[in-house]
């Protein structure tokens, strides 16, 4: 079965983004194929220290920190629900 992409929309900093996160199993580890606003795709993968994910892949640097923050923290609280 293919997984489903979720499609967010939020707001940070008063900047909207459109987020297209579709998850995966690596190492028996959820983690998601992230893209948003049109970006290339990013892995996001759970930060067992900050308890929320973060974007693990070498275009991570590119990602602003309070982007990268929403995202990762919406994935967790999504998984939460």
């Amino acid at each position: 079965m293919k997984p489903k992409t979720d499609f967010i929309e939020m707001m940070v900093d008063g900047m909207p983004l459109e987020v297209k996160a579709t998850p995966y199993i690596f190492n028996d580890e959820k983690r998601y194929r992230v893209s948003f606003n049109g970006s290339p795709v990013h892995i996001f993968a759970y930060d067992e220290e900050l308890r929320f994910y973060r974007a693990i892949d070498s275009g991570s640097a590119e990602i602003p920190d309070n982007i990268d923050e929403a995202i990762g923290r919406r994935l967790h609280h999504k998984l939460a629900a």
